[in-house]
This record gives C-alpha cells, structure tokens and sequence, in this order.
C-alpha cells in the first residue's frame, strides 16, 4: 500500500493536533464519538419500534 506524500502530511499534522491536544481534548472527542453512537442506536431503536408497531396495525387491519 503506498500512500502518497500529501497523505502522509495529513496523517501527520493528524497525529501532531492529537498530541497538541489535552486530556479534555480526548474526553471531548470521546464524548463526541459516545453521543453519535448513542444516537445512532436510539435512532435504529425508534425506527424498529415503528417498523413494528406498523406491521401489528397492518395486521390487525387485515384481519
């Protein structure tokens, strides 16, 4: 795998803001990441919920 050198430039000012960063800087970052996961899951959970809560009424419906 070859990376070319604007590649290997971003990865490295990457890795240089990371450890610019505080500890806060992780936690936030961290915090970031929980809360998109977390609304992510809450999200497909809602979307299942309704999935079924539509298929009882259709069933019901088609009775």
């Amino acid at each position: 795998m070859k990376i070319s050198t604007e590649e290997r430039e971003r990865i490295i000012a990457f890795l240089v803001i990371l450890n610019e960063l505080p500890i806060w800087g992780y936690m936030l970052s961290l915090t970031v990441l929980i809360i998109g996961v977390v609304m992510f899951a809450l999200k497909a959970v809602v979307v299942g919920v309704a999935i079924m809560l539509f298929l009882m009424i259709t069933a019901k419906a088609g009775e």
